[in-house]
């Protein structure tokens, strides 16, 4: 089953700051939170070293150099990393992540 973010944390950079950005995501139900201490932000930089180092790098050293992909087929590999992703252990959480980010839904 499918749970959609209801908000997304974001660190102080002036991307996720966007008026175009957080508009986007207010019209589906998806509220910007900015991460204002530092271990808010370290949680948030921590994701995307994380997506960085175990996504993207192995997928450019898989393509090789001038490899191009659609953006359809970029993120059906991102869906399928984040859904085995969700099977890895939870850094602080006995259980998986994806059972971590279901009991925060209850």
């Amino acid at each position: 089953m499918f749970h959609p973010a209801r908000e997304l944390w974001v660190d102080r950079g002036s991307a996720g700051r966007t008026e175009a950005f957080t508009d986007t995501l207010a019209s589906v139900g998806v509220e910007v939170v900015v991460a204002q201490t530092k271990e808010a932000q370290g949680k948030v930089e921590r994701q995307f070293r994380t997506l960085w180092s175990a996504f993207e790098v192995p997928l450019a050293l898989e393509l090789g150099e001038g490899a191009t992909l659609t953006m359809g087929e970029y993120n059906a590999r991102l869906s399928a990393f984040l859904v085995e992703q969700g099977f890895w252990s939870h850094p602080s959480m006995p259980g998986t992540r994806a059972e971590a980010y279901t009991n925060s839904l209850a």
